[in-house]
């Protein structure tokens, strides 16, 4: 869903440019350093901005941009939400959410060679589900 992710980003920068000129490419950039997952070669989600910390001397000006972002947030997250909640989960969306969930069991394989990697299923003791939680492919 790229026109999703492109809607997101429009916003986050639309509240970054109120800011400063150069606030969301940093703050994107911190975000997909903070949130890149090494172990995975991949970001973590469709990215976003961050930032902590605003000493910029104007409180005023730095409680706006944390309220612009908000603002932002409110009004495209929504729409997103509204237009895909209906968006069937097939089973192949469901057979790639239970692989990426099965990475772990991927690098405890690697890391421990020798043992048995197992995967569990449910969400553990009493589990009202008896659906897998992940899915594991160990691929040599």
């Amino acid at each position: 869903m790229a026109e999703d992710t492109a809607a997101f980003h429009d916003a986050l920068k639309g509240a970054c440019d109120t800011y400063r000129p150069d606030a969301y490419a940093e703050y994107k950039a911190w975000c997909d350093r903070y949130f890149y997952l090494p172990h995975r070669q991949e970001p973590r989600g469709v990215g976003g901005i961050f930032f902590d910390d605003l000493a910029s001397g104007a409180v005023e000006k730095d409680f706006a941009f944390v309220k612009a972002v908000g603002e932002a947030f409110l009004g495209v997250y929504p729409r997103i939400v509204a237009l895909r909640k209906d968006t069937p989960f097939d089973d192949e969306a469901r057979e790639k959410l239970l692989v990426k969930r099965g990475t772990l069991c991927r690098i405890q394989s690697r890391l421990r060679p020798g043992h048995e990697v197992r995967v569990q299923h449910g969400c553990g003791s009493g589990s009202l589900s008896d659906e897998p939680a992940a899915s594991c492919k160990v691929v040599n």
